[in-house]
């Protein structure tokens, strides 16, 4: 009987309104479930920061330059540079994921890129002093507000593609191929600029707008991108996905500038206090 049973249900055929019955009941079951996000944007873009400050402080203790290139200085050995640049690789990742948060909720779009390139330009002296210990160091290149601000670009433009999509699927089918072109050109440009994070920087801004609701996804995709994009040094960067699932979109405390500001002047701090 129990064997009849089971052949019945393997031979029954699957419709749509099974999937949607699934659907229904995972998004019951999810409602029911108590909501753990427990993490506000202020203490989000704190744990940003200090994982950014632990990353420069591991970066600047442990390294000379010599003849334009960065060279191991033995100030602090090995293991210990090697975890707190491991700490560091967090940061990255949640301050992509504010690029996509600020698009979403920002009432202008340009006065958010213009705020992003007037502190990238602000921010570029002092991030050429703390690596390379000069103001103008060719080899520095831009700092990571180039990079923030060219993902913001791609999201920008994307999001308008997608939605001029929506709108006529069949008429607005030709904006599928300039939308990858987006893609590919801000990449692009982070590469030749050589932007703090270049081109996967990018990609990774633009996997937290793809994404940004499908977490396995978004996990999957990262991993891949830090696979296919030789940047192994980034794999611990997909831990920042634990704190950035833990976000509960709740704003704390404002103050909005300290966070733009901290970025050059902690960067003088340090090439002021910890280089020779």
């Amino acid at each position: 009987m129990k064997e009849e049973k089971k052949q019945g249900l393997l031979s029954r055929e699957i419709t749509l309104e099974d999937f949607k019955s699934i659907k229904n009941k995972a998004t019951e079951i999810k409602a029911k479930l108590p909501d753990i996000r427990f993490i506000n944007t202020f203490f989000l873009k704190i744990l940003a920061i200090v994982l950014m400050t632990i990353d420069h402080v591991g970066l600047v203790m442990a390294t000379d330059v010599y003849e334009g290139s960065l060279i191991y200085n033995g100030r602090i050995d090995i293991d210990t540079y090697d975890t707190l640049r491991g700490i560091g690789r967090l940061a990255f990742p949640i301050f992509c994921y504010f690029i996509v948060e600020g698009y979403t909720y920002t009432r202008n779009v340009k006065k958010y890129a213009l705020r992003l390139f007037v502190f990238a330009l602000i921010s570029q002296v002092p991030f050429s002093l703390m690596i390379y210990r000069e103001p103008f160091s060719a080899s520095a290149g831009l700092n990571v507000y180039f990079t923030l601000l060219l993902g913001l670009v791609a999201v920008t433009a994307i999001d308008k593609c997608i939605q001029k999509y929506k709108a006529a699927p069949v008429k607005n089918i030709d904006i599928i191929g300039p939308g990858i072109l987006i893609i590919f050109l801000t990449m692009w440009v982070a590469e030749v600029l050589r932007t703090d994070y270049a081109a996967f920087g990018v990609l990774v801004i633009l996997l937290f707008y793809f994404f940004r609701t499908k977490p396995v996804l978004l996990l999957v995709s990262m991993w891949f991108a830090i696979e296919f994009m030789s940047v192994s040094s980034e794999k611990y960067a997909l831990y920042a996905l634990i704190p950035i699932l833990l976000h509960n979109h709740k704003k704390g405390p404002g103050l909005k500038y300290l966070f733009y500001l901290y970025y050059p002047v902690h960067m003088l701090i340090l090439y002021f206090f910890l280089t020779k």
